[in-house]
This record gives C-alpha cells, sequence and structure tokens, in this order.
C-alpha cells in the first residue's frame, strides 16, 4: 500500500534496493507518477482487437514528456510490445 502520499512513498521505494517498479494496468496510478516525472520506461503491448472505448493512457492534460523508442517486437498473435525510454533531451 502506498498511502496517502504516492509520489511520496514511490520516491521511498525507488531509493531501495531491488529492482524495477512496475505498473500494470493502473491509469491513474501512471498518470500520478507521470505528472511527479517519476517515470523511466513505458512498455506498451497493443493488442490487435478494436473496442471502440476505454480509459486512454495518455488523455487530455497528460504530462508532456520526451521518451525515445528503444525496441519494437511482435508476437506470433500480432501483439506488439514497444518500450520507450526517457529520452536524453528530456
Amino acid at each position: 500500500m502506498l498511502g496517502p502520499d504516492v509520489p511520496g512513498a514511490v520516491e521511498r521505494l525507488r531509493g531501495e534496493p531491488g529492482g524495477e517498479i512496475r505498473v500494470w494496468g493502473s491509469t491513474e496510478l501512471i498518470r500520478t507518477l507521470a505528472e511527479h516525472d517519476q517515470i523511466d520506461e513505458y512498455r506498451l503491448l497493443v493488442h490487435p482487437l478494436v473496442l471502440g472505448v476505454g480509459k486512454k493512457l495518455f488523455g487530455d492534460g497528460f504530462p508532456h514528456t520526451r521518451f525515445a523508442l528503444v525496441e519494437s517486437r511482435s508476437t506470433a498473435s500480432g501483439i506488439v510490445i514497444s518500450v520507450y525510454r526517457r529520452a536524453a533531451d528530456a
């Protein structure tokens, strides 16, 4: 549990040993972390399925940050996996 000060809790976690902090499927948490410049990498999976509606990860008002594509591949089922990391000039 991160508690009421999410950016502070994440900053404390980032200072501890143990590897990556991953977020799976929480657009609200991702937006909060982006607003506090706490995202270093996005790993986006695009599935070949059109739903027409749903939550937007990068909706209106999402903080502007520069990321560079560092890897892109597809699976046999057509899923495209793209990895973006913070750009050097960000």
